[in-house]
C-alpha cells in the first residue's frame, strides 16, 4: 500500500479563484506508468491549492496601550468629629476681684489665657494655600454688649495671637518637606503660606495675652479659621 503526504497549511480537492489572496501554492502532479498497444496506461494527478497568508506575516508585534486616570483636588483637615470639638470655651477668664488689689490692678486679667489644639492629619494633594483668619480681625475676642464703660482704664476687647506648625513643602520642585510656622500676631487679622502638596499633623497655639487695661464683665468670642485651599 502506498502513503500519500501532505505538506503546508490547506489541501484542496480543485484549483479555485480566490479573489484578494496575496499568494497561493498551486499543486499540479501528473504521473502515467505502462500502457502500450490496446491498452491504455495507469494514470496518477494531483490538483490543488493552498492558500498563503493574508497579509505579510509578522513574527514579532508590539501592541500599545494609553492608560491614564485623574486624581481630584483635595485638602483635608480633620477637627473632631462634631461642632463641641471646635467650640473652645475658656470658661471664666479670671481678673483680680480681691478687695485688697491696688487701683491700678483691680480688674485685671489675672494671667495669659491659652490652648493647644493639635490635629494629626491637615494637607492638600496640590499646590494650596493656608490662611488663618480672626473674625473681629484686631479686637480678637470681643466683648459685643460691654455697656458702658471708662475708656482709659477698661477694655471690651481681648487681641490674641496664634501660633501653628506644620510639615510643608516646596512650591515649585519635588523635595523633602520642612517644618513651617504660620504667626498670626496680636496686631494681624489673618495671614497666609502657600506650600505645594503636603500631608502631616497641624498645631495651633492660641495665646490670650493680658491687655493693659482691665476688663468690662460679660462674654468675649472670636472665631478663629483655617482654611486650606488649593491654588497658591
Amino acid at each position: 500500500m502506498n502513503k500519500v503526504k501532505l505538506t503546508g497549511l490547506m489541501a484542496a480537492a480543485a484549483m479555485v479563484a480566490v479573489p484578494g489572496v496575496a499568494s497561493a501554492d498551486v499543486i499540479n502532479i501528473s504521473q502515467e506508468a505502462g500502457g502500450g498497444f490496446f491498452r491504455a496506461p495507469a494514470t496518477y494527478d494531483v490538483l490543488g491549492i493552498s492558500l498563503g497568508d493574508e497579509e505579510d506575516a509578522t513574527p514579532t508585534v508590539a501592541t500599545e496601550f494609553t492608560l491614564s486616570g485623574t486624581v481630584n483636588q483635595d485638602c483635608s483637615f480633620y477637627a473632631g468629629n462634631d461642632d463641641a470639638a471646635r467650640d473652645i470655651d475658656f470658661g471664666t477668664i479670671g481678673v483680680r476681684t480681691a478687695d485688697e488689689n491696688n487701683v491700678g490692678r483691680a480688674f485685671d486679667m489675672r494671667a495669659p489665657a491659652t490652648v493647644f489644639i493639635n490635629t494629626s492629619t491637615a494637607g492638600c494633594n496640590t499646590a494650596n494655600t493656608v490662611t488663618i483668619t480672626k473674625e473681629n480681625g484686631l479686637d480678637g475676642l470681643r466683648n459685643d454688649n460691654p455697656g458702658g464703660y471708662d475708656s482709659n482704664e477698661f477694655t471690651a476687647n481681648l487681641p490674641y495671637f496664634v501660633a501653628a506648625t506644620y510639615r510643608g513643602s516646596n512650591t515649585t520642585t519635588a523635595a523633602p518637606g520642612f517644618q513651617r510656622a504660620l504667626i498670626v500676631g496680636t496686631n494681624e487679622a489673618e495671614d497666609d503660606q502657600t506650600n505645594g502638596a503636603w500631608r502631616s499633623a497641624f498645631t495651633m497655639n492660641v495665646t490670650i495675652p493680658r491687655p493693659q487695661r482691665a476688663l468690662v464683665a460679660g462674654d468675649y468670642s472670636d472665631k478663629l479659621t483655617v482654611t486650606l485651599a488649593a491654588g497658591l
